[in-house]
Parts: C-alpha cells; sequence; structure tokens
C-alpha cells in the first residue's frame, strides 16, 4: 500500500506541477474568466453576488443571475485573502481539479483497489482525449479545464464524493447515506446544470439498490434542497433574472420533442477528437469493459453497478439534455471513464496468465499505455514550448495600464477586467443590450457610460467591421465615436493578443 501512496503522491504533485507552470500565460485569457472573477471579487469586496462590470445590464450590479453562486463564493474566499488576478482566479480550479483526482484515487479504492484508483488518475491526467483548441491547449481535458477559471470544475468534486457516499449506501451504510449522496449530487447541479445527470444516477442506484419509496422521495428533496435558498434569490428580482437570462432560453426548450432530436443529433460535436489517436484505441475498449461489467452488476457487484449506471447514464442525459455540446462539460464524465479504463486494464493484465501468449498480451498491453501517454506528454511538452512564445496576460494588462490611470471610465470587452479592477470598467455588453438593437439608444448608452478611454480589441474591432446581417449597431458605433471625437491614440500590436486600440476623446488628448 505505501507504494500506491507514493505513486498517488507523485502524480498528485504532477498535476500541480503541470497546472501551475505558466498559469498566467496559457491558455490566453478566455472570455468568461473575467466575467466570472469579477463577481467573485465583489463579493469578496462588498458582500453581494454582483458585477459592477455589468452595471446597467438588468440590475447585475447588485444581483447576478446568470450562474449559480457556488463557484464564485469559492473565489471570493481566495480573492479576500490573496487578492484577485488571473494567478489566483484560475488557482481557484488547479486546487478543484487536485481535489477531485484524491476523490477519484479514493473512489477507485473503495470498488476494487488502490492500484485501479491510482491507475484512473494517471489516465486522466495523461489520456489524450479531445481536438486542441485556443483554450484546450493539450486536449487532456482534465489538464485544459483545470487551468481555466470556470466553473465547471466544481461540479467533479461534489459528483465523485456523491458516488462515494452512495457506494457507503450499497455496502450497508443504511440510507442516511442515500441522502447524503442526494444532497452531494444536488450540490453538483447546483455549481452547474451538467450535475443534474449525477442526481440521475445516484437515483437509479437506490432504485436498482431497492430503496424505499420513502427512501427516494426523501432524496428527491435532499438533491432540490440546495436550489430552494436561490429559488427565493430569484423571486427577489424575477425582472432582472428574466432580463439576464434571456439569452438562454433556446437552451432548455423541454417541452419540444424537435429539441431533443436535435440534441442528439449534434452531441457528435462533444465527442470531436481531431489529431488525437488515443480515443480510437480508448473508446472501444471502454464499450467493451462497460459490458464485461455490466453481466458483473447484473449478479449482483455494487462496485460494478457504481460505475456502469455512472457510464451509461451521464452521457445519455448530456446527449438528451444539454444543447450546448461545449467539450468541456466531459469533465463530469472523464473520471468515470477513467475508473472504467483502469478496472479493464487491470483486469485484462491479470486474465493473461503466465504462459508465453500471456508474456506477449501484456508487453502489447504495455505498448499501448505506453504510446497513448507518449502522445500525452508529447501535447503536453508541446503546450510548455508554446508558452516561450505568449504573452503573459499580467504583461498585456501593464501596457494597458501605463495609459488607464486608476479610476479611468473605461468601455471594453469584458475579458480584459482583471488587472483593471482599480478602474472604473465596463463591458461592451452593456449598452449593445440597452440599445436592444437600436442605434438611437445605443448612442443614449453610450453618453450615459460616458468612457474615457474606449477599448476596441480583435473580437469588437471582427464585429464593427464585419457585423452580422441586419445589425445596425456596429455602424452606429463608428458614427458616435466619430460624432463624440474619439481618436485611437494607442495602438498595441500583441502576437497572442492580437491588435488592441485604446481610443480617447481628442479634446482629452
Amino acid at each position: 500500500m505505501t507504494r500506491i501512496r507514493t505513486t498517488l503522491l507523485l502524480l498528485l504533485m504532477l498535476f500541480w506541477a503541470l497546472s501551475l507552470d505558466h498559469l498566467t500565460v496559457l491558455p490566453a485569457i478566455y472570455e468568461d474568466e473575467s466575467w466570472l472573477a469579477s463577481v467573485g471579487w465583489q463579493w469578496a469586496t462588498e458582500g453581494h453576488f454582483a458585477s459592477d462590470l455589468f452595471a446597467g445590464r438588468f440590475g447585475m450590479e447588485q444581483r447576478t443571475y446568470t450562474f449559480t453562486p457556488p463557484h464564485a463564493f469559492l473565489s471570493s474566499l481566495l480573492f479576500r485573502g490573496a487578492g484577485v488576478g488571473l494567478f489566483q482566479a484560475r488557482f481557484v480550479n488547479v486546487a478543484l481539479g487536485l481535489l477531485a483526482l484524491a476523490l477519484l484515487f479514493t473512489l477507485g479504492k473503495r470498488l476494487w483497489s488502490g492500484e485501479h484508483g491510482a491507475l484512473a488518475v494517471a489516465l486522466l491526467m495523461l489520456t489524450v482525449g479531445t481536438t486542441q483548441t485556443p483554450s484546450q491547449l493539450s486536449g487532456i481535458l482534465w489538464i485544459d479545464v483545470s487551468r481555466i477559471h470556470r466553473y465547471d470544475m466544481v461540479v467533479p468534486p461534489l459528483a465523485l464524493a456523491a458516488l462515494l457516499a452512495a457506494h457507503r449506501a450499497q455496502t450497508g451504510g443504511g440510507d442516511r447515506w442515500w441522502l447524503v449522496a442526494a444532497l452531494l449530487a444536488g450540490l453538483s447541479s447546483f455549481a452547474h446544470p451538467v450535475g443534474g445527470a449525477m442526481v440521475a444516477v445516484v437515483l437509479l442506484l437506490a432504485l436498482w439498490a431497492g430503496a424505499s419509496r420513502r427512501t427516494l422521495a426523501l432524496m428527491i428533496g435532499a438533491a432540490l434542497l440546495p436550489w430552494l435558498p436561490y429559488l427565493f434569490y430569484v423571486m427577489a428580482d424575477l425582472t432582472a433574472f428574466q432580463g439576464q437570462t434571456r439569452l438562454y432560453g433556446d437552451r432548455f426548450d423541454l417541452l419540444n420533442p424537435a429539441w431533443y432530436v436535435a440534441n442528439l443529433r449534434a452531441e457528435p460535436l462533444r465527442y470531436a477528437v481531431g489529431a488525437a489517436r488515443s480515443p480510437w484505441v480508448a473508446w472501444p475498449g471502454l464499450v467493451l469493459a462497460w459490458l464485461a461489467l455490466r453481466r458483473r452488476a447484473a449478479c449482483g457487484d455494487v462496485s460494478a453497478r457504481l460505475v456502469v449506471v455512472a457510464a451509461l447514464l451521464m452521457p445519455l442525459c448530456f446527449a438528451l439534455f444539454l444543447s450546448s455540446k461545449f467539450i468541456n462539460y466531459r469533465v463530469l464524465i472523464e473520471p468515470i471513464w477513467a475508473l472504467l479504463g483502469a478496472w479493464a486494464i487491470l483486469a485484462l493484465w491479470r486474465w493473461q496468465g503466465h504462459g508465453g501468449w500471456a508474456r506477449l498480451g501484456r508487453v502489447l498491453l504495455v505498448a499501448g499505455l505506453l504510446l497513448m501517454a507518449l502522445e500525452g506528454m508529447g501535447r503536453l511538452a508541446a503546450m510548455a514550448a508554446q508558452a516561450a512564445e505568449s504573452t503573459p496576460y499580467p504583461t498585456l494588462i501593464a501596457q494597458i495600464r501605463r495609459h488607464v490611470p486608476d479610476g479611468t471610465r473605461l468601455l471594453g470587452m469584458h475579458n480584459y477586467w482583471l488587472g483593471m479592477e482599480s478602474t472604473d470598467y465596463r463591458a461592451w455588453v452593456v449598452p449593445l443590450s440597452q440599445a436592444d438593437g437600436d442605434p438611437q439608444r445605443l448612442a443614449q448608452a453610450l453618453d450615459t457610460l460616458d468612457p474615457e478611454v474606449v477599448l476596441i480589441d480583435r473580437n469588437i474591432r471582427e464585429y464593427l467591421d464585419h457585423p452580422p446581417p441586419a445589425d445596425p449597431l456596429p455602424a452606429a458605433v463608428w458614427r458616435w465615436l466619430d460624432a463624440r471625437g474619439y481618436r485611437p491614440t494607442i495602438i498595441i500590436d500583441d502576437p497572442t493578443y492580437g491588435r488592441i486600440e485604446l481610443w480617447k476623446r481628442s479634446s482629452e488628448m
């Protein structure tokens, strides 16, 4: 057991080192990170769940409804002691990723053995499972998502803790452990809607185990419990809730059968593998492993039952109920796949026996695992090399801050708020949403903001120079800038973030 613990410790230290390395450099800041950090910072400094970055957009400076509080609350705890910055913000997710790996090991150990838990951790950390994107640079989803300040990584620790409680309930712990499992699953759904799949998993496990109707009813109540205070929070300003969340309405068309069909058809987008080779080997193996475990589950093996239910039901819930086919949501599923893979690998290793063919089989198995690990390590090495050619986000912000004193009224993309929190920063989405397609209302909204500096980066310029069909607002922005005498006074050409223009009124130059 000492050997297994040492292996686990080395794996966790490797994850820690990989995740903290160039944390403020790679990836380039993701559009949601400053948004979410601004809410955590306001909670840390003013004590409420809101963001002045979006002041004027349906009361977001007083109450935020675009996401639920758990991630922002955790961020606020760190910001209160360490201040706000990209490193601190991303550190929250690194810590959550580390916690989830420790829980994954514990679950593997409880289900089968420490070897299974350690191997599952290694598979999760080193297996390439998806295509590379500007925000997912390695294609190792666990590593990539742990480096981004988003709420996705809050869900896996809660989900794995729920599975641990469910396993305890299945192995003689009693009904109270089913309630603990349901409560943890409900918390995972509260952290992000994708966690709702874990509620379904826990309820099905309890049903399979023969839980009484009373227990099932109490479990549903426990799963809903984290949402009750939030319901009162929503009802306190229903108009603001409706205004802030109306953009997400098409994601929850639950009464439309065609919506489910469209979701199923689009689900392959979540599993795009790009140039990755490992998934083409791993996924057929996982299917065969699932079929083998299903037979064991049918014979009463509660450990097999837990993995079989989770490995099937979570992807099915994603396919049916999540119209957003974001790859990063898979961080909830991949720990279960890692457990399934660990069980299959060790079962195959032990099944080989000791003859000549057995030795050949083990050589081939080890060779396959080494090739998968080498692909992952190659991706990680390439990502590390890319860091040397990328601009650290604090370096970019330092360049901008030389021309933007504290207290400056500034209008820009919300991406760049981190590091600019001492300015009076407003996001472009505020005047654009206030305009609601009306150029005159846009001009009024911009006049009300009266920015001293207008920040135009490559994203907002792309929108202004190449507007969507029949969108009159980009042309109205250019007219307003010209009429009010704004001119580009500072231009920063950055190899990572592109061209950033600071526009000021000619009278203030």
